[in-house]
């Protein structure tokens, strides 16, 4: 019978070298690797998978590090039994990968889960195609950054349904290139190529897209059923680029009309006209079976109750969150009566806002129901 292994969880707070590790080399069967750091300074980035360390743990399938330098890849292929593979530089340092890092990822031909936020994917060198066209059975590959040039070299994963990172406008013409097996972009933001993901399904945005891009998604993506349109951390931006004008960002919200797939939106707005806008756009999709609308109102944008008050235009919508910073939470609870009212046209809504009014909006709610005013079937606040 054989001996199981268990997963291998190291963490650290102080800075630490290659020489650190070389304890973990007796492990020789481990399969599992995962070293995170505490600190989120450059001082972690460093090539800390040395050659001995990744030749004495060919029994890897999964390995994860966090604050390790891009250059470590170079050892790497030894470690032929990986599927799942992930770098992060904790302080955002990224650089392109060598010809020797190319040639080891080239290696490992079993990997499905390739993440490597220490690295920028930007040109399609030779050896970049060469060892990207060796990873036949890689399902998910993410990066910090790409450059549309890359899509020369992911041709050949056929079997990719996910690729995460920012883009950038590429040099080259790709314009013949598609990848039809890619549902999902995560993390994304920037220009992604939408014309070369003809069926994505879920689009993850972590920061704002190009002016152009809804309306690109629009045109090429008519499968797309997920737009989640924010930043998990919450930061102070809206979906949409801070740089454009208001008569920009207003067209650009309407152009997701055209998505008439779509089952949920989650959106940031920092404007009203922005809102007047989703609302329209929303209004336009519920009779072909829109479900979940998050809308999120961010930092020292100011948005009137008032304006928020057009949501009872979406009447039918079955799910509601609204997102509220803490001057637009200040305002909307001083007409709590009328808001929530208003919105008796949609089914469930949940309220985020700061934990001093998740009283005040629960209390309105109760006694709404309790005189027999017409409001949301379900209500849930959190703070």
């Amino acid at each position: 019978m054989g001996v199981a292994v268990l997963p291998y969880l190291l963490q650290v707070a102080e800075p630490m070298d290659e020489q650190d590790l070389l304890p973990l080399m007796s492990l020789h069967s481990l399969e599992v690797l995962q070293i995170w750091s505490g600190s989120k300074t450059g001082l972690f980035c460093r090539p800390l998978l040395s050659a001995e360390l990744a030749g004495s743990l060919t029994a890897l399938t999964s390995l994860s590090m966090s604050g390790c330098h891009v250059s470590c890849l170079e050892h790497v292929g030894s470690c032929t039994a990986l599927r799942v593979l992930e770098l992060y530089c904790p302080d955002g340092s990224q650089e392109e990968l060598s010809e020797s890092g190319w040639a080891a990822v080239g290696e490992l031909t079993g990997l499905v889960d390739l993440q490597l936020y220490s690295a920028e994917m930007m040109t399609p060198t030779p050896e970049c195609c060469a060892a990207v066209g060796k990873l036949t059975r890689l399902q998910s590959f993410g990066a910090e950054a790409w450059s549309v040039d890359m899509l020369l070299a992911l041709a050949p994963c056929t079997q990719l349904t996910q690729l995460a990172g920012g883009w950038q406008h590429g040099n080259k013409d790709v314009a013949h290139v598609a990848l039809p097996s890619v549902v999902e972009l995560a993390d994304a933001h920037g220009c992604p190529p939408f014309a070369a993901l003809p069926n994505l399904v879920t689009v993850r945005q972590s920061s704002p897209l190009a002016p152009d891009a809804f309306a690109n998604m629009g045109k090429h993506c008519s499968q797309l059923r997920q737009l989640i349109a924010w930043d998990s951390a919450r930061l102070p931006m809206t979906s949409l680029p801070s740089a454009e004008t208001s008569r920009v960002h207003i067209s650009t919200v309407k152009a997701l009309s055209a998505l008439t797939c779509l089952t949920r939106l989650d959106f940031m707005v920092g404007a009203p006209g922005e809102v007047c806008a989703l609302v329209d756009v929303v209004a336009d999709l519920l009779p072909h079976g829109f479900q979940h609308l998050e809308v999120c109102v961010l930092g020292d944008s100011h948005v009137p109750p008032g304006m928020l008050m057009l949501l009872a235009k979406l009447h039918g919508l079955p799910e509601l969150v609204l997102e509220l910073n803490p001057s637009t939470a200040d305002e909307v609870v001083l007409d709590a009566w009328p808001f929530l009212s208003a919105l008796s046209g949609v089914r469930h809504v949940k309220i985020c806002c700061p934990s001093h009014h998740a009283d005040e909006f629960a209390l309105v709610y109760n006694q709404i129901c309790e005189v027999g005013i017409s409001c949301p079937d379900r209500l849930r606040i959190v703070s």
